[in-house]
């Protein structure tokens, strides 16, 4: 009884000085200030991603995520969200989106926010997320900027690479995915823990790969592709046998 007690001032505390136990990490670590905006680059016609980690600094609390898309410069495009293994419906890029209520620990969640756009067409889509607690008292928020330059056009990094979605994605006894690379690059897999479970040369001549899952267990896993001058690309696998 005393412990809860001691809990329910510390709360009322942190609400008297107007602390905010909601925020959002980027993949460094580093805390983004409400309003940040993210950028992605990448080629129509492929899957253009970003994550983020959720930070709670209290107890645990339910939340939502919610994303509005605010400049939308193309039409026919999609989006969707994940949170840890938990994917959402993809939407039309002129839908907000509201997710089902999921809780999240203390600390950082080892869950990444996952913000995935299919740019179908060229061009800058820019969409808010945000993740708020159930009663809106509190929430963390940010943008993402997508944007996709036409097939054949150069981005600024000096290598070209762009990876498309994993399909079939969850994937049974195997998956595949088209790319584009300039140089050779390097396809890691790996599990939940952060073990690398496969590693596979993509070479530029090829542009596509079906990779076999069979010899791995059930679970969710974490592609990274790297190559020489590009930034490096991931995919968020789901096993399910």
């Amino acid at each position: 009884m005393k412990k809860t007690l001691l809990v329910i001032v510390a709360l009322l505390g942190f609400c008297s000085l107007g602390f905010s136990q909601l925020s959002i990490q980027d993949t460094s670590g580093a805390t983004l200030t409400n309003g940040d905006t993210l950028a992605v680059n990448g080629t129509a016609g492929y899957q253009l991603s970003a994550h983020v980690y959720i930070y709670n600094a209290i107890v645990p609390i339910p939340v939502e995520a919610i994303a509005i898309p605010g400049n939308v410069a193309v039409s026919g495009c999609t989006y969707s969200i994940c949170v840890g293994p938990t994917c959402y419906k993809t939407v039309p890029v002129n839908t907000n989106f509201t997710s089902p209520s999921f809780n999240v620990p203390k600390g950082k969640d080892s869950n990444a926010f996952y913000q995935d756009y299919n740019a179908v067409n060229a061009g800058t889509t820019v969409i808010m997320y945000e993740i708020k607690n159930k009663t809106g008292t509190d929430s963390a928020w940010f943008f993402v900027k997508f944007i996709a330059v036409p097939t054949g056009i150069q981005t600024i990094a000096a290598n070209n690479l762009h990876i498309s979605s994993l399909y079939p994605n969850p994937a049974n006894s195997s998956f595949s995915f088209t790319y584009h690379t300039d140089y050779d690059a390097q396809l890691s897999i790996y599990n939940s823990l952060g073990q690398e479970v496969k590693a596979i040369a993509l070479s530029p001549a090829k542009e596509s790969i079906s990779i076999n899952t069979t010899d791995m267990p059930s679970g969710i896993y974490i592609c990274r592709v790297q190559a020489a001058g590009a930034n490096t690309a991931f995919r968020r696998l789901v096993v399910s046998h």
